[in-house]
C-alpha cells in the first residue's frame, strides 16, 4: 500500500529546501514507484486509472508546484537533481524568498552513509486514497494532492518559522 506518509515526507522536504530550511533531500531510490489510483475525469461510472509514478516524478512534480524546475543527471549513486530553472513570480506569489532557491543548487542527493535519507520500498502498491486530511471528496487526483500538500506545509512551516 503507498503510504501517504511517504508522499508527505518528500514534500515537506521539498517545502523545507524551498524556505531555506533544509538544502537537500537525500532518497535511497530515485526510481521506486507510487501506483496511484484515481478515478477517471472522463467518465461520471466507477472506473479508475492507474498512475505510475516513481518518486523522482514526485519531487519533480513538488518543485515544479512551487516554481522551481529541477533536473536529474548522473546514474546510479551519482545521480543528483538540480534546479534548473526558476519562477520568480510563482515563488513571489507564494511568499518563498528566492534568495534561498538558486540556479545550479543541488537539491536532491542519493543517500550516503552519512546522510539522513527517506527509505521508499521499491514497490509500493496500488491504492486509492480516501478521505485525505480532512478533504471532504472521497477521491483525489495525484496532481490535485501534491497542491494541497505543497500549500498545507508551506502555511505549517512558515508559522512554525
Amino acid at each position: 500500500m503507498i503510504e501517504k506518509n511517504i508522499v508527505q515526507k518528500i514534500i515537506r522536504e521539498v517545502v523545507l529546501i524551498a524556505l531555506g530550511l533544509e538544502n537537500r533531500i537525500y532518497i535511497k531510490d530515485l526510481s521506486a514507484h507510487l501506483y496511484w489510483m484515481e478515478k477517471s475525469q472522463f467518465n461520471f461510472g466507477e472506473e479508475y486509472i492507474a498512475k505510475d509514478i516513481t518518486i523522482r516524478d514526485l519531487i519533480r512534480m513538488s518543485f515544479a508546484e512551487l516554481g522551481v524546475e529541477i533536473e536529474f543527471c548522473g546514474r546510479g549513486e551519482l545521480e543528483k537533481g538540480v534546479i534548473i530553472d526558476i519562477d520568480e513570480e510563482r515563488l513571489d506569489l507564494l511568499k518563498i524568498d528566492k534568495e534561498y532557491i538558486k540556479f545550479g543548487q543541488t537539491v536532491v542527493k542519493i543517500e550516503d552513509r552519512s546522510s539522513v535519507s527517506i527509505d521508499v520500498n521499491r514497490t509500493i502498491e496500488k491504492h486509492l486514497v480516501q478521505q485525505y486530511i480532512g478533504h471532504f471528496e472521497t477521491e483525489i487526483h495525484f496532481d490535485n494532492l501534491i497542491k494541497e500538500v505543497i500549500m498545507s506545509n508551506l502555511m505549517i512551516v512558515k508559522k512554525q518559522s
